[in-house]
């Protein structure tokens, strides 16, 4: 019988040939052979299997045919076949990598069943290009040919939990297993044998999140600046503007625009109000359009009216059509719909015989916003901002939406030409790619490489049509808008400059270009190549630059000093005035602190503007450091006498206003009694006539002022060395003599304050509306909601990683206040990155901060807790290895709470512990000097440095158990409201449940659902199970949190970006809404009242993909709805209710941004701005009778109907408002 052919070994020329040069057709390996084959191995050895047969495919895949069809791996595997093509190995990883992706098909097919062929992101299917990597992830399928649109808030979604594993009885309660849970669960008793398929189980929640106020800016990113340099950030703050048809001027809104996150924010300072435009993921690129005007003297100046009568129609048609764009249909445009009309050829809009199309308009100035993101396939939005009508989303607002096209990574740079007509952008791809829109078409008209390396900035001279600048990495190029092409020209440094980066480019009005070097030079550039230079400007790069014509040239660099120059560029030495930006941080950590540095900037001279801004921040006067200081006047600017006001932001993700005006005898002696204000009105009053005069008699003659006068001048100086710029030398008495400068700051407001690190931690207090933040920058912030603002900051000395607020349960409702010393106190607690944690204590308690203001006219607005102290620091209570530069702790304190009677605080470590500690502040100086320093050198053996230990002023807390019964580090925790129980949810998806105080693990899983549990964190359990998607690894939700109180049963309200606070009328049902009745009432834990009530209580998730997630609690319907909110540029690190529910305060991570939603519950009436002042006694100084007539008008107006109406038919909604009132 002849032997049968088999397989050969390839020949030693084709295994010497490289993988992609071999023919497509046959490889050797695979090429059957009629005799002479590979000997059979010895009696004994290792038997072959025979392989496959399999193909070479194109690039930098490999496929293998498997019953002749192929199947596709990726290049990783393709290498371990070449490799071992010949050997053992090879058969069983092939197998191995054939099964795995078998396994991963089943799982595309399961969801594409279960989500209707809508396919989840990451089990998309593998499709190939030519250079061997995927259609999706470049960015080339035929999603992105469609145009999208920008994301929608409060979309209806469906998460679908895995297949349960019924274990005892799981249909009538028992014991189940879900995916991704590793530890078996049990439903709480009040909720066992409900239907998991009924519609009311599975329905989106009742209430609505609207987005109410951002705490962030976008002025560096949270990377390693030295190695990736600060990021986006430049050039995205800028002041707008309105058209006022009764002056026929732009006159200024009182608004700013800047973006942080994926989120771009109209920032109104007078009504202390925010507008939003959202993206699909983070903004990298923000520019407004600026419309430059030559006078006839040949002066340049911003376009600030219309150009003719033509104009000032179109001007004003731009401002009264603002609800939008028209979309071409059958249906006529007509003005009473107030959408801008658009025309095409087949349904032309027409107007006296002419096409009527906006996109023919004149436009006008500094309305008209274009920003761009980052993404496979970048897009680009032009959008306008309209009056502000009570709407707080501009998404209905978009003009043109464009993309760079794909593998372009995101839009570094943006920016219109002088007419406005052109935009143009810069792409983050390996060549930095240049493109030119005619963005009222969106076409791209123009393309080209920007340069080999990096390029940090690119935009069109404001003073031409078609010219523009880019510089980066050892370059500034100049271009020009050829008839068919990009003309450049690379600038030459000649014999003045060096090759060095360029760091940002700007333009003035006699054809100069300035660019700010990486050295901390100034480069002035004519014709191309560098005229003059201001050598050693700054110490370190110059990365912001700002040139107002008749004023001056603004410079910031690293070294954190703000310049201004000669407007005339004839002295490069000496600056007209300088300014300590580190005056105005708050305390953080040194590495970033000290290389804070202005960016983006803007200017304006306009008195609408100047006054709405006030004087709210204090900066200390300091001789040591050279900085002249003033305290908070809280005066507007226009009071101060200001002359331009200079919007500024930093490195360390601030935006500060400084008031600028020219040094005189305000300067050195102060504000006069005699000194004039307007205030609110028009009439001027002197100082010595208001009440905030006899509050400054502790700031009179201070700061080097003159006896009787209130210091307001800031600036910095120096009095070492005489023959340098700033020298201020003392006079006799000591008193220093007048400013050395022609200009000084005499009003500074911190407009917003970012955290400049990772942010992953909020913490609401238990009484008040009032939150704190947890930073890696090592600050920890507190904010109040209701004045949407930051009230205090703390330097807590090492990177936070969590936070929580001491409170005890009492039968009057928390208390959240403790004693120490005979005063009332407000605690918290901070996690560090190390393990270990500490205790600090407020000065004034939350109610105290509240009215602050009220006490001092002069308080600054970011220290109204006063003095926060450090009352005690716990080291982790193990040794840990000695961390290698760069290597970040894994004994990280995730999570950290104090026991609802307030005697337990626990923390959960990265170590696999949660640590169980007592609570108690005992002084020091209460016990013995022994138990000082035995406490103290314990401290030391665990690693404290002596500066941390001398630092304390309390005996540490003892430690009195630990649950170690985790597998990996624990990141949620949950007290029962008897304090005697803890459940964790650990890395490793373990749900546990341990005794409180000493940490021994409970296995009684049923006794333990029984328990009713203080709060509901936990990402893992029967109530929230159907929160995950199918497929989930157990990582992708972050954290969780459910509200205090049920929400009304589902009635019909808007759920989309701008949900209403009252009902729609019967009858109605929003889009995407379910049925609007429940069926059951919802059970309650014993002891709550009644067994059973309706309505339902709410979970929010924060999650990987940066999204807000809004459940019903308990979350366990088959196919759960949620509602889903955008904002967040990356994942979404925790979120939390506020005690009362009203408002969820979300982290975001990488992003530094801190969001807070207010939650919109249905038939709930929420009244704000109501007068609140209170006399000595504490009583309401507006009577009732007041308050009712004013409640009365407001719901009158709120509902849309009269009051006979609301009296005919309203008589229980009126009962309602009475009683809340």
């Amino acid at each position: 019988m002849s032997q049968q052919p088999t397989l050969a070994r390839a020949d030693s020329t084709r295994r010497q040939t490289p993988t992609f040069q071999r023919p497509l057709s046959r490889p050797a390996s695979s090429r059957p052979t009629a005799g002479g084959g590979a000997p059979r191995p010895p009696a004994g050895g290792a038997v072959r299997s025979k392989p496959l047969s399999y193909d070479y495919a194109t690039g930098s895949t490999f496929a293998v045919k498997v019953n002749g069809k192929p199947v596709f791996l990726l290049n990783d595997f393709r290498k371990k076949v070449d490799q071992n093509v010949k050997g053992q190995r090879y058969v069983t990883a092939f197998k191995t990598a054939l099964q795995k992706q078998i396994i991963d098909k089943k799982k595309q097919d399961q969801i594409r069943d279960q989500y209707e062929q809508a396919i989840v992101e990451r089990f998309r299917p593998v499709e190939h290009t030519e250079g061997g990597l995927t259609k999706n992830l470049l960015g080339l399928g035929s999603r992105d040919d469609i145009e999208e649109d920008p994301p929608s808030q409060g979309d209806i979604g469906y998460s679908r939990i895995d297949q349960i594993d019924p274990w005892e009885n799981a249909a009538a309660g028992g014991l189940e297993k879900y995916s991704p849970c590793v530890t078996s669960v049990f439903a709480p008793v009040q909720f066992q044998g409900l239907d998991d398929t009924h519609p009311q189980w599975q329905r989106e929640p009742s209430s609505h999140l609207k987005l109410d106020f951002v705490y962030g800016y976008q002025g560096a990113s949270c990377w390693d600046q030295d190695l990736f340099g600060p990021g986006p950030g430049q050039d995205n703050l800028f002041f707008l503007q309105r058209y006022s048809v009764q002056s026929g001027m732009m006159v200024h809104s009182g608004e700013i625009i800047f973006f942080t996150a994926a989120t771009v924010v109209v920032f109104d300072l007078k009504s202390n109000i925010q507008r939003f435009f959202h993206h699909s993921d983070d903004v990298t690129a923000l520019t407004v359009l600026r419309r430059m005007h030559q006078k006839p003297d040949a002066s340049w100046t911003e376009l600030d009216r219309p150009m003719g009568t033509k104009a000032r129609e179109e001007w004003a048609k731009w401002f009264a059509f603002d609800k939008g764009i028209y979309t071409p249909s059958e249906k006529d445009w007509t003005p009473s719909s107030r959408l801008l009309p658009q025309s095409n050829d087949e349904f032309p809009q027409m107007e006296s015989g002419k096409p009527l199309d906006w996109r023919n308009w004149d436009i006008p100035n500094r309305c008209i916003v274009a920003s761009g993101q980052r993404g496979r396939n970048p897009r680009i939005f032009v959008w306008r901002v309209t009056r502000y009508t009570g709407e707080s989303t501009m998404m209905n607002q978009v003009l043109a939406s464009m993309t760079l096209g794909p593998k372009r990574l995101q839009v570094s740079a943006l920016s219109f030409n002088k007419d406005g007509n052109l935009l143009l952008a810069l792409a983050q791809d390996s060549e930095h790619t240049i493109s030119v829109f005619d963005w009222r078409k969106s076409v791209k008209i123009r393309e080209a490489k920007g340069h080999g390396g990096s390029v940090d900035c690119c935009k069109f001279n404001p003073y031409s049509e078609s010219a523009f600048a880019s510089c980066g990495e050892k370059h500034l190029k100049f271009w020009e808008l050829g008839d068919t092409d990009l003309e450049q020209a690379a600038g030459m440094f000649g014999d003045l400059g060096q090759p060095l980066d360029q760091r940002i480019t700007v333009f003035t009005p006699k054809g100069n270009t300035i660019s700010g070097v990486a050295n901390g030079d100034i480069y002035v550039w004519s014709s191309g190549t560098v005229s003059a230079k201001y050598e050693m400007a700054h110490k370190a790069e110059v990365l912001g630059l700002l040139f107002v014509d008749g004023v001056g040239l603004f410079s910031a660099g690293k070294g954190g000093l703000l310049k201004m120059w000669d407007p005339e560029l004839r002295d490069t030495t000496k600056p007209l005035f300088c300014f300590d930006l580190k005056s105005l941080n708050v305390k953080g950590a040194n590495s970033l602190t000290q290389r804070v540095s202005g960016r983006s900037m803007d200017w304006t001279t306009s008195q609408e503007m100047l006054r709405v801004i006030n004087d709210d921040n204090v900066v200390k006067d300091e001789p040591t450091l050279g900085r002249c200081g003033a305290p908070a006047t809280h005066m507007s600017f226009r009071d101060l006498g200001v002359e331009g006001c200079l919007l500024l932001g930093t490195t360390t993700n601030s935006i500060i206003m400084l008031g600028f005006r020219k040094v005189g005898v305000w300067c050195h002696d102060g504000l006069p009694e005699s000194h004039e204000i307007y205030g609110d009105g028009d009439q001027t009053v002197p100082l010595s006539e208001l009440d905030m005069w006899k509050a400054a008699e502790k700031y009179k003659g201070k700061y080097g002022s003159k006896p009787g006068h209130l210091p307001v001048a800031n600036y910095w100086y120096q009095n070492y060395d005489e023959k340098e710029p700033g020298y201020r030398p003392r006079e006799a008495g000591g008193r220093f003599g007048k400013c050395p400068w022609k200009y000084a700051v005499c009003g500074k407001k911190v407009a917003m304050r970012g955290h400049m690190s990772y942010v992953d931690s909020v913490a609401p207090m238990p009484t008040q509306r009032m939150f704190m933040s947890a930073s890696k920058d090592c600050t920890c912030r507190l904010y109040d909601m209701n004045e949407q603002s930051m009230i205090d900051s703390v330097f807590v000395h090492k990177p936070a990683r969590s936070a929580c607020w001491w409170s005890k349960e009492t039968k009057n409702g928390p208390e959240a206040t403790e004693l120490k010393d005979g005063n009332k106190v407000s605690v918290f607690a901070v996690g560090h990155d190390d393990g270990s944690f500490s205790v600090y204590r407020t000065q004034k308690t939350a109610e105290e901060a509240e009215n602050a203001e009220d006490e001092d006219p002069f308080q600054d607005s970011e220290d109204k807790f006063g003095q926060i102290t450090l009352c005690c620091s716990n080291p982790l209570p193990r040794k840990v290895p000695a961390l290698t530069k760069g290597q970040q702790p894994s004994e990280q304190a995730f999570v950290i709470k104090y026991s609802p009677d307030g005697a337990y605080m626990a923390v959960g470590l990265g170590d696999n512990c949660i640590d169980i500690y007592r609570h108690s502040l005992i002084g020091f100086m209460d016990k013995p000097a022994r138990d000082e320093q035995r406490e103290k050198a314990k401290q030391k053996a665990l690693g404290f440095t002596d500066e941390e230990i001398e630092r304390q002023d309390c005996f540490p807390y003892k430690r009195v158990g630990c649950c170690n019964d985790h597998s990996s580090a624990v990141t949620h925790f949950d007290f029962d409201v008897e304090s005697g129980y803890i459940r964790s949810v650990s890395q490793s998806n373990e749900l546990l449940f341990c005794f409180v105080p000493h940490g021994k693990q409970v296995t009684a899983t049923q006794e333990s659902s029984m328990r009713k549990w203080t709060t509901d964190t936990c990402t893992l359990g029967w109530t929230v199970k159907s929160i995950w998607q199918k497929g989930s690894s157990g990582s992708d939700i972050n954290s969780l949190d459910r509200t205090k109180h049920k929400v009304p049963p589902w009635a019909s309200c808007n759920g989309g970006s701008d949900p209403a606070p009252y009902p729609y009328p019967a009858n109605y049902l929003p889009a995407g809404s379910t049925e609007p009745s429940d069926v059951f009432q919802t059970n309650n834990y014993h002891g709550e009242g009644h067994p059973s009530s309706w309505g339902h209580h709410v979970c929010a998730t924060g999650d990987d993909s940066g999204k807000v997630k809004l459940f019903r609690w308990p979350a366990f319907g088959f196919k759960q709805a949620f509602r889903s909110y955008v904002g967040h540029g990356s994942h979404v690190a925790q979120v939390r209710f506020s005690y009362d529910d009203d408002y969820l305060i979300s982290a975001g991570g990488a992003d530094m941004s801190l969001f807070q939603w207010r939650h919109v519950i249905p038939n709930k009436i929420y009244v704000q701005n109501l007068p609140d002042k209170r006399d000595a006694d504490g009583n309401y100084k507006i009577d009732q009778w007041e308050l009712r007539e004013m409640l009365e008008n407001f719901f009158s107006s709120l509902l849309k109907c009269d009051r006979a109406a609301m009296k005919r038919g309203g008589a229980a909604a009126m009962a309602s408002v009475k009683s809340g009132g």
